[in-house]
């Protein structure tokens, strides 16, 4: 399965890394546990990053990375198991402990899970401590991308 991944220019060469989450935690993880966060489409990749950044400055930062996970590589969260406060805002630390919880088992290289945004559409997040991971990385493609300026609020100069 194919995943999209946006990430400022400044950081493009730690994308793949989880230091990010590792360091401010995530909805799906606590600080101190290396995740990557991805998306299904590139739509929901890039609205994931509009709910918190409008500026056109900022936007026009952002890099588009692809990877091919093998699907036994793939975990799916049954919704069954979504805890009641999952879309909170902030992130509620039952989703912190649901998803810590999958990346220290260690069982697969991706959790599919729903979008607080769009909960019929996934994101998933990667386990970069997984064996998997670092063969997977062979897949990663640049993929050329820009914001359409009509979703950007104009800087002033």
């Amino acid at each position: 399965m194919i995943f999209y991944r946006l990430v400022t220019g400044r950081y493009a060469s730690e994308a793949w890394s989880g230091s990010g989450a590792n360091q401010y935690g995530g909805r799906w993880n606590h600080k101190g546990h290396p995740a990557v966060y991805v998306s299904t489409s590139i739509s929901l990749a890039s609205l994931e990053i509009l709910v918190h950044v409008r500026k056109d400055t900022v936007l026009n930062q952002y890099q588009l990375f692809s990877i091919d996970i093998p699907d036994d590589q793939i975990d799916y969260l049954d919704k069954a198991w979504l805890p009641e406060d999952w879309q909170e805002n902030p992130a509620p630390v039952s989703t912190m402990d649901l998803g810590t919880g999958w990346l220290q088992a260690n069982s697969a290289l991706a959790l599919i899970l729903p979008s607080c945004i769009i909960p019929y559409e996934n994101n998933a997040i990667l386990n970069p401590l997984h064996p998997a991971f670092h063969p997977a990385l062979n897949s990663v493609q640049q993929l050329p991308f820009v914001f359409d300026t009509r979703l950007t609020e104009k800087t002033a100069p």
